[in-house]
């Protein structure tokens, strides 16, 4: 599985409505089933992007391709667009079955997990603290992957030289 990332800019460049509109327009590429969908957490992503989850946590958009990622910048980084990339994408992350992943604080998961239930049935919001319990390819998901007759992967071989 490959991973795509991209950095937009938040506040104080942009409002965090207007952040999540240019996301919107990146990710969904003008399919308006996708973008129906991206409107319906608007409020709740504006939320998540205003406290700052997005800046270490991103968005995650998982579907048949690559995964995306989707960080905010704040402050300084921001308004330089050294590390600003909101570039198109090369393929349609809301091709086919799709889903969305917002970050959210421990404090406001289970209030965020049942807003965001009830507007779309395309996110969903993971706990920072715990992390995206998705991610392949990671150490402590090997045990799963071999049980569920995967491929063991040596991960010292990978940092030898």
């Amino acid at each position: 599985m490959s991973i795509v990332a991209r950095h937009f800019a938040a506040t104080p460049e942009r409002l965090p409505s207007a952040t999540w509109n240019k996301i919107t327009a990146l990710v969904c590429s003008g399919e308006q089933k996708a973008t129906a969908e991206f409107q319906k957490v608007a409020g709740l992503a504006s939320s998540v992007i205003a406290d700052r989850s997005m800046e270490n946590h991103p968005l995650i958009i998982v579907n048949d391709g690559p995964r995306l990622r989707v960080y905010c910048l704040y402050g300084d980084k921001a308004i330089s667009e050294d590390d600003r990339n909101e570039a198109p994408l090369s393929w349609n992350p809301v091709a086919g079955k799709w889903h969305g992943y917002l970050p959210c604080g421990a404090e406001d998961f289970d209030e965020y997990a049942s807003l965001v239930k009830s507007q779309s049935s395309r996110f969903s919001v993971y706990n920072v603290e715990e992390g995206f319990e998705q991610d392949e390819g990671k150490p402590e998901n090997e045990k799963a992957a071999v049980a569920a007759g995967g491929l063991k992967i040596d991960w010292e071989a990978f940092s030898k030289k």
